[in-house]
């Protein structure tokens, strides 16, 4: 390669023409290397990617630094291992791992590299995990690509493709950082200015940590309320199945943590409500209270769809509750329901409805 002779620095133009000639053939393969990891990655919460070619003026530098040898001597591209970069930017911490751990089943992974793991816990900077990939072969273009001489391009055989994996804070950090410290010629911050930087990086860190708690709490608490439901609906099927084992009927509802309290998942272990196929709406009501149900459902004169539910008249008039007045109910299924049912509007026991509870099955079946 051309050199400067009085200086011993590889040209720049030559470099300049080689890899501007090569960025679109290195566009096109990140562009396949990242449009696989979108088709394979599977997180929860869906990632952001970022990519970019590396600018020259910055290849440039780097290259002089650590390949200068190498630039001088070479005829074609000389390859840095961040020449080709995506970014995939997470929600949580948990799934920077679980995308390390993904991206080693998908490539051929030549380094990884954790920045950040060798600062002590009193210190706080830069961190992200950076893998080096080796391009695969269906990740090549189909069609062929030539410099500005006419020469098709080929890839050496040490390329690689920079893989950076960090969270929302971790990548707002790098930019900001990137933008006062790394692109700068020089670095003017006494000794106050770099405790604000590195307090501002502690409070991003620390954050990053209490969003993975609150999500492990939330994951533990889903697993918990997924139990709950097994629970409600286990009894519901006892309660109202001819065919459960009376000795299972006695078993109370537990609370599975006294944490959950309050949630809307509380309120529906706490709840029932009865439908009337075998006549077992009230019965199953009033056992399910004497279970600690607090929330009982009941309509005027049993008034529903198919058999009906839980008569409401019957379940006042049992509870004898004087917060509640039964007379006005009364009245009202005597002047109004009674017309009701007189206009031609029917629910209510049925055989039909009978034969779907003593089987078992969903009324539907009888509607």
């Amino acid at each position: 390669m051309e050199k400067n002779k009085s200086s011993g620095i590889p040209a720049k133009k030559v470099i300049l023409k080689t890899y501007e000639g090569y960025v679109p053939y290195l566009q096109k393969i990140m562009k396949n290397i990242q449009n696989r990891l979108k088709e394979n990655l599977k997180l929860s919460s869906q990632p952001t990617y970022k990519e970019r070619i590396k600018s020259f003026n910055s290849y440039y530098k780097k290259l002089l630094r650590l390949k200068p040898t190498e630039a001088i001597e070479s005829s074609s591209l000389v390859c840095l291992t961040d020449m080709m970069g995506i970014r995939i930017i997470c929600t949580f911490l948990e799934d920077v791992s679980d995308v390390k751990d993904q991206i080693k089943e998908l490539f051929d992974v030549k380094e990884i590299e954790i920045k950040g793991s060798s600062q002590s816990f009193k210190e706080f900077g830069y961190e992200s995990v950076h893998v080096l990939i080796a391009v695969p072969e269906d990740c090549f273009p189909t069609e062929d690509f030539y410099d500005a001489d006419g020469n098709k391009l080929i890839l050496p055989k040490e390329a690689v493709c920079e893989i950076q994996i960090r969270t929302i804070l971790q990548d707002a950090w790098a930019e900001v950082e990137h933008e006062l410290i790394y692109k700068t010629e020089f670095t003017p911050f006494d000794m106050p200015l770099k405790r604000k930087l590195a307090s501002m990086n502690a409070s991003l860190s620390l954050a990053d940590i209490i969003f993975q708690e609150i999500r492990d709490y939330q994951k533990n608490l889903q697993v918990e309320m997924n139990e709950r439901h097994r629970s409600f609906y286990e009894k519901a099927d006892e309660l109202t199945s001819t065919h459960s084992d009376q000795s299972k009927a006695s078993k109370n509802i537990e609370r599975l943590n006294p944490y959950i309290r309050g949630t809307i998942d509380d309120m529906l272990l706490e709840a029932i409500h009865a439908h009337n196929n075998q006549q077992l709406a009230f019965a199953n009501t009033i056992e399910a209270c004497s279970y600690g149900v607090s929330y009982l459902d009941g309509t005027m004169s049993g008034m529903g769809r198919g058999a009906g539910n839980c008569t409401l008249e019957m379940l006042m008039g049992f509870l004898k509750n004087p917060k509640y007045r039964i007379l006005p109910v009364l009245k009202f299924v005597q002047n109004d329901i009674e017309k009701l049912k007189a206009s031609g509007v029917v629910w209510g026991y049925d055989i039909p409805y009978l034969c779907t509870g003593i089987l078992n099955l969903h009324p539907r079946s009888a509607i």
